[in-house]
């Protein structure tokens, strides 16, 4: 997180590391999700937002490993990115993709009746923050983000099928 503040990544500044754990500046804000709830008819600028700031992170040398609207605050001094614990060194094609794999899988519970809509609004999402981000990973790199998703413990059963039917699709 202190190599992500030097190169001007909006990041809380470290304020204090502990063996057990660091303590972060407090940022008050929603999350990018609580904003695209409140207000979805804007959900395309805040994909487009995402992937600019991913942009950002990539360009300083950096990857998150699991940057999607959860993972930032919509602070008064701009969008800033959270949960660095899988942040560190790597492929940017690959950080890109593992996000578009969770942008495109993973949803609220929704009446099957409303299941298209979603979808739907999902493609258009990962669309945009593509966009914004400016690199379209290619199938096998999707292949293998899917993969690594599949091993989150937290999933639900849910998503977890998503996951699959997207790997299959690849």
């Amino acid at each position: 997180m202190r190599r992500a503040e030097v190169a001007g990544v909006p990041v809380p500044r470290v304020l204090e590391v502990h063996s057990d754990g660091l303590v972060l500046e407090r940022i008050d804000g929603p999350t990018m999700l609580e904003e695209i709830e409140r207000q979805p008819w804007r959900f395309a600028g805040h994909a487009r937002k995402l992937g600019r700031l991913h942009r950002r992170l990539l360009d300083a040398g950096l990857v998150h490993r699991d940057l999607h609207p959860l993972n930032v605050l919509l602070a008064e001094r701009g969008p800033v990115v959270i949960d660095w614990s899988n942040g560190g060194d790597g492929p940017a094609e690959e950080d890109v993709a593992f996000s578009q794999v969770i942008l495109a899988t993973s949803d609220a519970d929704f009446p099957s009746w409303l299941e298209w809509i979603a979808r739907a609004v999902r493609r258009r999402f990962v669309s945009a923050y593509l966009d914004g981000v400016g690199i379209r990973p290619g199938s096998e790199l999707l292949r293998r983000a899917a993969d690594r998703r599949l091993l989150d413990p937290h999933l639900r059963e849910r998503e977890l099928e998503s996951v699959r039917e997207l790997r299959r699709r690849l």
